[in-house]
């Protein structure tokens, strides 16, 4: 059930943050459809869903079910994750991968990227991801296939790939609609 009952909160934090606040939102609304007790079958809680050890991470006396310090400690995750994905250049393009890796984990991400890049160029992205040629790697369409590849695992884990790509393509629907206030 959509709402408009957090709103105030989801604007503050993005705001402080520097995200889209709608995105946040649109995020809220695909984690928990805006229940502030929620918790999945996984063990993430409240309304953004954040997982206990990320939680603890962030903020480690925080309560997972107050709205204002879910919102605080999810939009700051998200806030960690767009930081942490600077090669990706485009401001969309890296607000997608920024949700993947909230979804996924920035280590699926990150090697998804080398992956795409190899692809495009034919010769390993450079260490730390430094000075890489610019391309078509940089855009979440283009990359995310890479995360089904079977060299794309992290401590000999594969990504749930087909669920970080729905997640991010569900956000983004929702995204829309509240940008067009079509909810």
């Amino acid at each position: 059930m959509l709402t408009d009952q957090y709103d105030d909160l989801i604007q503050k934090w993005a705001s402080i943050y520097r995200l889209r606040w709608l995105l946040i939102k649109a995020q809220i609304w695909q984690e928990s459809d805006f229940e502030p007790l929620a918790v999945s079958s996984a063990g993430a809680q409240g309304l953004m869903q954040l997982m206990p050890a990320n939680l603890a991470g962030l903020s480690p006396y925080s309560d997972p079910f107050d709205p204002e310090q879910n919102i605080m400690n999810g939009t700051r995750y998200d806030r960690m994750m767009f930081d942490r994905l600077w090669e990706i250049t485009g401001f969309e393009e890296r607000l997608k991968f920024m949700l993947g890796a909230y979804n996924g984990g920035l280590g699926y991400l990150n090697i998804a990227l080398e992956l795409a890049y190899f692809e495009e160029f034919g010769f390993p992205m450079p260490k730390g991801h430094k000075d890489c040629i610019p391309g078509r790697w940089q855009t979440w369409d283009y990359t995310s296939p890479s995360l089904a590849k079977s060299a794309c695992k992290v401590l000999g884990r594969w990504p749930d790939h087909k669920q970080i790509r729905d997640y991010v393509e569900k956000v983004f629907i929702k995204y829309r609609k509240l940008q067009l206030g079509d909810s």
